[in-house]
Order: structure tokens, then C-alpha cells, then sequence
């Protein structure tokens, strides 16, 4: 019996020190889609794949909210101030943000939890008491300058150029100088010509700047010799992105490839009307954005046949067009070819290029001898 009494009493103890052990946090009451749009905002540096320790995950620590997948870092004011330390997982902690209905909830933490509750609702998410992401190796921006207007746009734009073959980084990047944004995949350039605020040349990697452009950006800084390339948000969130000290294409290179004599030729005004309808069959968008997306253009004797095709069905849509040349086609994205088309209907083709010139914007694409159908 004494035995038993005494386990008994051991089982008493310890679970009275258990629950001591458990220290809640100070609640607070916060809006709910206030933090749930900092956190998407956050999540463009987060990984489905775990680059190292907590790349898929929220960190909280010393008033800050930061996300690292290795090569874009954020760092924004934390919705919850220093109130919250540690790490949750990303995807959890959204989706129960995004489900709750309640305009407010109230957050705290007990033990290693992290406590969301609502009014007739609540959820606990394990909250990692160690920082275990190294986002520490990154430099803090020094001065910023404020942004371009036009810089988003173009970086944008020019990544949609890029290739994806990562043994040939030069295709892969965006370059950015002082007075131009550029890239090309070896078949097409684009560049844009305007003052960058950029102290020297910068290569930034495609699906960097397809993260980094989901945001407005403000002010930009540059450290080279640390490697990295800071953009400042509108919402006060710093972005980070690591930069190639790979050397780019010589410029004498890229303009002897804008030297295009051929026929000018006016693309049909409806072509955005056939671009959409040419998406619903494009090629399915990879985890960075849209990078793999693709439409075909065919030049024949006064026609213009766009087309598309995936795994699960095709499309093709033909134009009649004022074009005598020789049979050609080539492969664009097709939301840059809505946005040049805003801009201009007529481009140049001669036998072996395609050139759009607008202020401050130039285009070419390699063109190769159009295949019939059967």
C-alpha cells in the first residue's frame, strides 16, 4: 500500500508542477486582417521546402517579423510589437488566420503554444521557443534612395524574359545598371532604358524579382561587396535578395543585337482578346510565379496564328494581317506581350529577328522557320 501511496503522491506532485510550468503570455487583442495581410506579405520568402532550419516558417523575435528561404530575406515590424518570440509554421498559422471570421482575435502563448482566439473559436499552434533561422549572415540596408517609377515595371517585365537553365546564369538573371534593365534567355532581349538609382551592374536572380515585385516598392539599396540588394516596401517591410557576382553580357553585344532591317508590320488590335483566350491552354505556372508561361506567334502570308498548349489540350486562333514575309514563329509570355502592346501594335520582322521599339523600351526575339501543321 505504501508503495502505491507513494507513487500516488509522486503522480500528484508532478502533475502540479506541470501545470506551473505552463506560463501564458499577456493577451492582446489584434485585427485580424491587419496581421493576416503582414504575414502574406512575409510569405515571399518563405520555402515549401525546407532550405535549412525554420525556412518554412514565421519568425517573431525582438519586435520584427522575418521570413529567409536563402535567397530573399524580410524583415517587417512584428504585428504582435515584442510582445511574441519564436518561430510557427507559415502555412498553419495563415490558413487558421484566414478561416477565423472574427474581425479581432485575441493572441497569447502558453507553455509552447501559440493561443488564436476568437469569440466562439480558438486554436493552439506549437510555437519553436529557439530561433533557429540564420537570417543574422544578412546585412541590414545602409542608405536607401527612393525608387524609380518605372524600375518595378521593368524588372518585372524583363524576368518574364529570362530563362530557366540554371547552368547558363546569364539567362537566368535580370542586370541591372545605372541606366538600364535588361535580360534575355539567348533567344530574346528585352531592355529598358532609365536611371536605375543602382551604383554599379546587378544581377538578380528571375524568381527573386518575381517575389520582390509582388510588393510596391518605395527605396532601394545596394552593398555589392556584401552581396545583397535591399528593397524597402510601402508597408515599412524590408526585402533582401542576394546578387550574382556573375559578369553579364557585354553592352556592345546586346545593342548588335537590336540592329533589325526588315518590314514593319501592325499586329492585330484584338490580340489581348486572343492572348486570353490563349492562357486557358498555356503552359501550367511553376512555384515562382508565372516564369514557364508561353504563347507561340506564327508569321505566314497574311496571317498571324497564335497558339498554346498543355498536358491536359491546345489552342489556336488565326488572324488575317498585312504580312508578305517569309514563314516564321517564335515563343513570347504572354502577359509582357499584352504590356508591349499597350504601348505599340508594330514591330519590325526581317528574316531573322523581331524588333518593338518604344521610348525607352526595346524588344527582339530570334525568329526560326515556322513548321506547317498537319
Amino acid at each position: 500500500m505504501y508503495p502505491f501511496v507513494t507513487v500516488y503522491c509522486r503522480t500528484i506532485i508532478l502533475t502540479v508542477n506541470l501545470r506551473k510550468s505552463y506560463k501564458i503570455g499577456e493577451r492582446m487583442q489584434v485585427k485580424r486582417e491587419v496581421v493576416r495581410k503582414r504575414l502574406t506579405d512575409a510569405s515571399i520568402a518563405l520555402t515549401v521546402k525546407e532550405v535549412f532550419e525554420q525556412s518554412s516558417c514565421f519568425v517573431f523575435n525582438e519586435g520584427e517579423l522575418v521570413t529567409f528561404d536563402g535567397e530573399v530575406l524580410t524583415r517587417a515590424p512584428s504585428p504582435f510589437n515584442d510582445e511574441i518570440t519564436g518561430a510557427v509554421r507559415a502555412s498553419d498559422f495563415l490558413k487558421m488566420l484566414q478561416r477565423f471570421p472574427d474581425d479581432e482575435v485575441d493572441i497569447s502563448t502558453r507553455g509552447n503554444e501559440l493561443i488564436i482566439k476568437g469569440r466562439r473559436r480558438r486554436a493552439g499552434i506549437t510555437l519553436m521557443s529557439e530561433i533557429l533561422l540564420p537570417y543574422d549572415q544578412v546585412p541590414r540596408p545602409g542608405t536607401m534612395k527612393k525608387v524609380n517609377k518605372d524600375l518595378q515595371e521593368s524588372l518585372l517585365q524583363c524576368a518574364r524574359v529570362c530563362g530557366q537553365d540554371e547552368t547558363a546564369p546569364k539567362t537566368t538573371h535580370v542586370h541591372i545598371a545605372k541606366d538600364r534593365v535588361e535580360a534575355t534567355d539567348s533567344y530574346r532581349v528585352l531592355q529598358y532604358t532609365l536611371s536605375t538609382g543602382f551604383p554599379g551592374s546587378v544581377l538578380l536572380h528571375a524568381s527573386s524579382v518575381f517575389a520582390i515585385c509582388k510588393q510596391n516598392l518605395v527605396k532601394v539599396g545596394v552593398d555589392k561587396n556584401e552581396g545583397w540588394c535591399h528593397f524597402q516596401t510601402d508597408d515599412k517591410m524590408i526585402i533582401s535578395a542576394i546578387v550574382s557576382r556573375e559578369k553579364y553580357y557585354d553592352k556592345e553585344m546586346i545593342d548588335e543585337f537590336f540592329e533589325v532591317e526588315g518590314e514593319t508590320v501592325s499586329l492585330p488590335k484584338n490580340l489581348v482578346e486572343i492572348l486570353d483566350r490563349a492562357s486557358v491552354m498555356d503552359t501550367p505556372s511553376s512555384s515562382i510565379g508565372d516564369w514557364e508561361s508561353q504563347v507561340t506567334l506564327s508569321f505566314s502570308e497574311g496571317q498571324l496564328k497564335v497558339s498554346s498548349r498543355k498536358d491536359g489540350g491546345w489552342f489556336r486562333e488565326t488572324k488575317r494581317i498585312k504580312y508578305d514575309g517569309p514563314d516564321i514563329v517564335f515563343t513570347i509570355h504572354p502577359l509582357f506581350l499584352k504590356e508591349l502592346i499597350k504601348k505599340t501594335y508594330r514591330v519590325i520582322i526581317s528574316k531573322e529577328r523581331m524588333l518593338a521599339v518604344i521610348d525607352g523600351l526595346r524588344f527582339v526575339a530570334s525568329l526560326e522557320a515556322q513548321e506547317k501543321d498537319d
